[in-house]
């Protein structure tokens, strides 16, 4: 009964999102401060995400940030990438600086490497700023991997400089 009253809420809530976003706002922020339910604040934040709006954005930096359940916050990562504003785009960089959780550092990495083209020297110069900062190996690893897909000259040479580095050229 309780996840079927969820998943109610969670579809009307969508509807009204679509319908009329200013009566909807107040049930969003209510839902994601306050519900218990992870899956239902997951449904929101997906379904907040599909709205251009830009009060959507501190609302999925407030879930990234302080939602105490992983998969909402990496929910809120994943959607806060799909926004694809420049402002998302920076408040990607901000959580990934501030994130503790490698589960999230990971999902932000993702975020900002599906940047579009057009924004690929930012994206490089910030996964690169990441690896410089990062302390994990195996983030280390998925920030290469992405500035590999990148075809950029500064990618490539940065990580030839790695090489050099780890073969002690």
């Amino acid at each position: 009964k309780e996840e079927e009253d969820a998943d109610l809420k969670a579809v009307a809530l969508a509807a009204l999102l679509q319908m009329n976003k200013e009566k909807a706002f107040p049930s969003v922020e209510k839902i994601l401060r306050n519900s218990k339910d992870p899956e239902l604040r997951r449904k929101v934040i997906f379904s907040l995400a599909q709205i251009k709006d830009q009060r959507v954005i501190p609302l999925l930096v407030e879930a990234a940030n302080t939602d105490p359940d992983l998969e909402v916050r990496t929910q809120a990562v994943f959607m806060l990438g799909q926004v694809g504003t420049p402002e998302s785009y920076k408040q990607l960089v901000n959580i990934y600086e501030k994130a503790g959780s490698v589960d999230l550092k990971k999902k932000v990495i993702f975020a900002i490497s599906q940047v579009p083209d057009e924004s690929s020297q930012t994206v490089v110069k910030d996964l690169i700023h990441m690896y410089q900062i990062e302390k994990n190996l195996e983030l280390k690893k998925q920030i290469i991997f992405w500035l590999g897909q990148s075809k950029s000259k500064e990618a490539q040479a940065f990580i030839l400089k790695i090489l050099e580095y780890l073969q002690g050229f």
